[in-house]
């Protein structure tokens, strides 16, 4: 029941964090049971949890970083609460190998070496996470080496060094420019694959980590098939816009996430100033809801980092949310562009739902949520997770006061369901009348579900019109809109490019209303449904719903009117 409708489903779920288990996880212990060998494909059941040096210190990290950091972790409680991981990003190493043609940590600024690192790491009973990439050089570097062409070694390197995961990046696919968008072979996955395969022969579970940025199509299938989480967008900025851009990115991956295998949503910049105290507290509560690792990217040193951060960071119900035992990803339910907030949804262990409300509006915001719009009919308790507040029964349509750029995050208990919206009508794309530069495109096969053709180029002097569509009924419909939208927008978002593509869509000849549509799928041939509500119609059968562009817009394959 989406918003999105793109066929979407809901959970979360809440796991008291004194149970965590160690991501050698569940799956390595059932494979030393059962075949009484390390398994392969070592994941975490649920998201992983940690810190990382990068945005904080980009690719200059020592061994006095670390340390330090890693001790912050655990002297402020952090450890306890699951936060695991100290991974060490890019700039540990040197730019040449050995004799053996293994990789050695820099000496210079890392003195211990990568077995003594380990050793302090684990001695304070912490994972050890290690960083590599499926390139000839690592990120941020003209000269340091990355793995390509020597996974099976570096991977018994990583062994032996007691590494517990693995980041593999994506820089420098070949020697001619550290970041590109396509690969010299065909098949991206190959790179990514190839390191997996590699871990897969040492002695030790290693968790692994694709950082492949999003990059090609179909990340999704593959990815999940061989990591434990795998990154569906470029690198978190900053800043507000980055927030928005990257839940507009992980919308889809629902499809192909859950218990060991989930979607990556970067660093959090949660603590490293660029964003408001609201502004983090959304940025927390989406990639929890979403079941992005939740890894920390401000410094731990105490008192490096603001309180108020630290707080949201610590927060055991919005862990809860994330840690899950479900594994399974939110969704959006409802989107009202014009209105700027969105309504996203998932289901809890224990019969539970998380709802989030966020505001993505510049002023304070009375929001109206009805609880039907998300499968509730009613339900005897509702957590504000933030406030820490129980707000009683719920039943009927409720307002919230949410701040700008803030978010309502509920947890509800003890729900009676309501009926799911039925389709009553549909009208596909074949059916429309078009105009100008709007084209009807044949998809075939499995593509552009599910009439298999799609209306491309929607364009404000080519508009797309259907006629004759019965609502079923007068006044405001919920419609549930069948697009395509794979604008991932890996190049302009370095400097705050949007990958969502917006829609005007009018009903008889009314006011248009303007709405913003996600990434739908793995490519342009890949179907979501976003569910709006339109306002105008009339009884009969004499109603007409015209779409048009303003700027780029989706392709559309069609729409159903619900009820």
């Amino acid at each position: 029941m989406l918003v999105f409708t793109v066929y979407l489903g809901f959970t979360t779920s809440e796991r008291p964090s004194t149970i965590k288990m160690s991501t050698m996880n569940a799956f390595a212990v059932w494979g030393l049971l059962v075949t009484g060998t390390l398994c392969k494909n070592a994941r975490t059941s649920t998201p992983s949890m940690g810190w990382n040096s990068y945005n904080k210190y980009g690719c200059n990290p020592t061994e006095t970083i670390i340390k330090n950091n890693a001790k912050g972790l655990v002297d402020q409680g952090l450890l306890e609460l699951g936060y695991e991981y100290i991974t060490i990003d890019c700039g540990w190493n040197t730019d040449s190998r050995d004799s053996k043609n293994r990789l050695f940590f820099n000496k210079l600024t890392f003195p211990s070496g990568g077995v003594g690192l380990g050793t302090h790491i684990h001695g304070l009973g912490l994972k050890y996470g290690l960083y590599s990439g499926a390139g000839v050089k690592q990120c941020g570097s003209e000269t340091l080496k990355a793995s390509l062409g020597f996974e099976k070694i570096d991977a018994e390197t990583f062994a032996e060094w007691g590494g517990d995961s693995l980041k593999y990046d994506n820089c420098w696919p070949d020697s001619k420019t550290m970041v590109q968008y396509s690969y010299p072979e065909k098949d991206p996955s190959t790179r990514f694959r190839a390191m997996a395969d590699a871990l897969d022969t040492v002695s030790r579970p290693i968790v692994y980590e694709v950082c492949q940025w999003g990059v090609g199509e179909n990340l999704g299938p593959w990815a999940g098939n061989i990591s434990s989480s795998w990154r569906i967008s470029n690198d978190i900025q900053n800043s507000w816009p980055s927030i928005f851009r990257i839940t507009n990115q992980v919308l889809p991956f629902f499809k192909h996430t859950g218990v060991g295998k989930y979607a990556d949503m970067d660093m959090l910049e949660v603590g490293n100033g660029g964003l408001t105290v609201e502004e983090e507290k959304t940025h927390f509560g989406l990639w929890a809801i979403f079941k992005s690792p939740l890894v920390i990217g401000a410094s731990l040193i105490p008192k490096q980092t603001r309180a108020e951060s630290m707080a949201i960071l610590k927060n055991k119900e919005v862990i809860a949310i994330n840690q899950d035992s479900l594994g399974q990803q939110a969704q959006l339910v409802r989107r009202f562009t014009e209105e700027a907030y969105d309504i996203f949804a998932g289901d809890l262990s224990g019969g539970r739902k998380v709802v989030a409300i966020v505001n993505w509006g510049t002023s304070t915001s009375n929001i109206a949520f009805d609880p039907s719009s998300v499968g509730i009919s009613s339900a005897s308790k509702v957590r504000d997770v933030y406030s820490a507040t129980d707000l009683g029964a719920l039943s009927a349509m409720t307002k919230y006061s949410i701040p700008s750029h803030g978010i309502k995050l509920l947890v509800v208990f003890d729900m009676t369901p309501a009926p799911a919206p039925k389709e009553l009508s549909y009208y596909s794309a074949t059916a429309a009348s078009i105009s100008g530069s709007a084209k009807k495109v044949n998809c075939g096969g499995d593509d552009c579900a599910p009439v298999h053709s799609k209306i491309t180029g929607i364009a404000a002097s080519s508009p797309v019109s259907f006629s004759n569509v019965d609502a079923k009924g007068a006044g405001q419909k919920l419609v549930g809109v069948d697009f395509i939208n794979y604008d991932v927008a890996l190049g302009s978002a370095w400097s705050g490019g949007t990958n969502t593509r917006d829609l005007l869509v009018s009903v008889n000849g009314g006011k248009a209303k303007k709405f913003s549509f996600p990434i739908s799928g793995g490519d342009w041939y890949e179907t979501g449904r976003m569910n709006i509500i339109l306002d105008g119609f009339v009884s009969g059968t004499k109603n007409v719903v015209r779409f048009e562009g303003t700027g780029a817009s989706p392709d559309l394959v069609g729409f159903a009117v619900l009820g």
